[in-house]
């Protein structure tokens, strides 16, 4: 037999050749051959009998003799399943992967084909199934759902149908969902609940292996926590059946949100807004705000605008709004102090388009602090052409100037003219005199 040292590698003489001893009589020699487990427990059987038998004679137990029932261990069928049960064998689907001979790897990250692909594997399958699954049809607000991931122990193997076509990238073993919860208070504490483990015989050593290999941590109690199921989508008119939650159904509070397609918003004042949010993620370019039912989180996160337009409202201030960036503002048949100017030169002093459209303030400000205004538009809110002429007085830069109409007039033509001379572009809305 060949020589191994105490790691089991076969040891080996200067020339490299491996070194051959005799083996002794009845020794019991370990190999590293596959053999078939009933015939190995068979030829053991036969020879601990014999040798029990020479040695104790009748009075050896039969108990020292092994039955099959050693392998019916439920921890060994696991391993057993694993390597050779094919939840998906109806499929007749390929795949190259041997269960001990592959690295597996843990993935967490919102990949659209993982995740309509997560019950798709030889290892288990769901109600979830892209193809079967009564609860498929939910499949899809998964992909929309910021506040859940997908945890994946797989295999780097793809998985093909008769065809040849590839169906999956990669061969999970289990997934898990991670799904945030927090609490409806102004704290807003936040966990990560670990959703039900796929197969069964995950479920204990899955969160042990994302707590380890990851900085997630599993919550230990969803007393007064909800799980906020706003899905990602292009408008809060579409219709998305929520996701399927394996245990924490009673948790869930529909929301809708405002994500990461939507470039235009008009909060309308026939519209309850208290129930949208808006995703940290959105690429909304213009704000436009008729009502003081805004959406939960409007205030409290930083949006980069081009335009904000207040319509039909009542201001006393727009420090609620300090979190707003925006390059140009609009104020509607708005109602107003003329400190809101003074707001808007603190939070956004490099502002270059201001627009007032029949508007009721008791005075027009000047404009001058404002540095880098490009436009003026101050249409029907003015009384004479003196208010104009106070409110543009030292204001530098100005490119273009909109007025309403009535203020031109043979009497105040001169003044505009001389606008025009420092290259000043007038725009006339409505009619003029």
């Amino acid at each position: 037999m060949i020589s191994k040292d105490e790691n089991g590698r076969p040891i080996k003489d200067s020339d490299g050749n491996m070194i051959r001893v005799e083996k002794t009589p009845g020794e019991l020699v370990l190999s590293n051959n596959l053999v078939n487990i009933n015939s190995a427990m068979d030829d053991y059987n036969s020879m601990i009998s014999k040798y029990l038998e020479s040695n104790l004679g009748d009075k050896y137990k039969e108990s020292d003799i092994l039955t099959d029932n050693l392998f019916n261990n439920s921890d060994l069928q696991k391993y057993v399943s694993a390597a050779k049960d094919d939840s998906n064998s109806d499929y007749d689907w390929k795949y190259d992967v041997e269960v001990f001979e592959k690295d597996i790897y843990l993935s967490i990250k919102h990949n659209p084909m993982d995740i309509l692909n997560m019950s798709i594997s030889k290892f288990y399958s769901s109600c979830q199934h892209l193809y079967t699954g009564v609860c498929r049809s939910q499949l899809l607000a998964n992909v929309f759902d910021p506040n859940s991931i997908p945890a994946f122990l797989l295999f780097d193997t793809p998985i093909y149908n008769k065809e040849n076509q590839k169906i999956a990238d990669v061969m999970p073993l289990s997934r898990m969902q991670l799904r945030k919860i927090e609490t409806l208070d102004e704290n807003k504490d936040i966990k990560i609940y670990f959703d039900r483990a796929y197969p069964d015989r995950m479920q204990d050593i899955f969160p042990e292996i994302v707590e380890r290999y990851t900085s997630n941590k599993e919550a230990t109690t969803t007393s007064g926590y909800k799980y906020i199921y706003a899905p990602d989508i292009d408008s809060g008119d579409d219709k998305i059946e929520r996701p399927y939650h394996d245990r924490i159904e009673n948790l869930i509070l529909n929301k809708k949100r405002i994500g990461s397609n939507v470039r235009s918003l008009e909060l309308s004042a026939l519209h309850d807004w208290s129930s949208f949010i808006i995703s940290p993620n959105n690429n909304l370019k213009e704000l436009v705000i008729e009502t003081t039912e805004l959406p939960e989180n409007l205030l409290d996160i930083k949006l980069e605008l081009e335009w904000v337009k207040f319509k039909y409202l009542k201001l006393d201030s727009l420090e609620p709004f300090s979190k707003i960036s925006y390059s140009a503002i609009a104020f509607e048949k708005c109602k107003f102090d003329n400190k809101i100017f003074t707001d808007i030169a603190k939070n956004t002093p490099d502002i270059k388009k201001i627009r007032l459209i029949s508007c009721d303030n008791k005075t027009v400000p000047n404009f001058s602090k404002f540095k880098n205004l490009e436009e003026l538009h101050l249409i029907y809110t003015l009384d004479s052409i003196r208010q104009l002429q106070n409110a543009i007085r030292g204001v530098v830069g100005l490119k273009k100037l909109g007025v309403s109409g009535d203020l031109l007039t043979k009497e105040t033509k001169p003044f505009f003219d001389s606008l025009k001379s420092k290259g000043i572009k007038i725009e006339i809305t409505g009619p003029s005199i």
